[in-house]
């Protein structure tokens, strides 16, 4: 089974597009999650999987929840659109600048 992970927890993940994760995978990785994109049409797809550190929308696109979005940290909108389609979000902080 494929393991998402990192060595650090100090370790970022910047993403420039979407991100689909698969339910037969396992994600460990805790560190945090910076979605970058300056484009629109972007989707998140978490398959039944979750992050353990913050997420942060650090771009100027839109991303469009494609299932329920659960991370263990804390999310920061700083810029751009997040699209939940009435998907489940749960998280530690929500916090906007936007």
């Amino acid at each position: 089974m494929p393991d998402f992970s990192s060595t650090s927890s100090s370790n970022a993940l910047n993403v420039y597009s979407s991100l689909m994760f698969d339910n037969n995978m396992t994600v460990s990785y805790d560190g945090a999650v910076n979605f970058e994109s300056s484009n629109l049409g972007n989707t998140i797809t978490m398959a039944g999987q979750s992050l353990k550190g913050n997420v942060n929308f650090n771009g100027s696109g839109e991303w469009a929840l494609q299932d329920s979005f659960i991370i263990s940290g804390e999310l920061y909108l700083n810029s751009g659109t997040l699209i939940s389609e009435d998907n489940y979000i749960e998280v530690a902080l929500f916090n906007s600048n936007n």
